[in-house]
């Protein structure tokens, strides 16, 4: 019975001190319907001492001739994205999504894109044409 109770508190500590954690950043694959083009994606040359080392590639591949692709992601930083893959049908186009992307870590927004500490009023081209917002989309061709 007490080695029950504490398996039960060492269960809820670990729930406790996971909570509040971020989610964790995605690329995630897809498919055709019929399952013969299919896209992945992996991150390639991480370092968990720099973040922001490491480049997203793709790989594209059909799976009916066993011809395949391989690239690199534009615009997608190595911290952060959270990024869905969509296939046409006829596999020869893919778009790459990513909903919800940020300035990665080392770069400081407030100095590269600010004027003076404070954000300008009205239009920003450097923060327009910056990575981490202007890639939201991307459609790649075969």
């Amino acid at each position: 019975m007490k080695s029950s109770i504490a398996i039960v508190c060492l269960l809820l500590a670990a729930s406790t001190l996971h909570a509040g954690r971020a989610r964790q950043e995605y690329v995630d694959g897809c498919q055709t319907q019929d399952g013969r083009f299919v896209v992945t994606a992996e991150l390639v040359g991480a370092n968990p001492k720099d973040p922001e080392a490491g480049q997203w590639k793709f790989h594209w591949k059909d799976t009916k001739t066993g011809q395949s692709r391989t690239g690199d992601f534009v615009g997608l930083p190595p911290v952060g994205p959270f990024v869905h893959l969509f296939i046409a049908p006829d596999g020869e186009t893919f778009a790459a999504w990513n909903p919800f992307s940020y300035s990665p870590s080392k770069t400081n927004v407030d100095d590269k894109l600010s004027n003076g500490g404070k954000f300008t009023d009205g239009p920003n081209k450097d923060w327009d044409d910056h990575p981490a917002v202007a890639h939201r989309l991307v459609i790649y061709r075969k």
